[in-house]
């Protein structure tokens, strides 16, 4: 992930807040196709002994 691109996070209580905006220009179809609304992270982790815990919504972000 070192290519990875920064966003701008504030904490708001024992969560974080996260900005990241991608530029768009006018001619671009980008803005149109771009999936808008609330989305979810979903997160599987598992451990050493090899069992595991899915939080289908372990983050939120929105697309606007």
């Amino acid at each position: 992930m070192a290519a990875a691109e920064s966003a701008t996070c504030e904490p708001t209580g024992h969560t974080a807040r996260c900005t990241y905006t991608v530029p768009v220009t006018a001619t671009a179809t980008d803005a149109d196709a771009s999936p808008s609304g609330l989305w979810h992270v979903a997160v599987l982790a598992t451990a050493d002994d090899g069992s595991s815990t899915l939080d289908p919504e372990a983050a939120d972000f929105t697309v606007e």
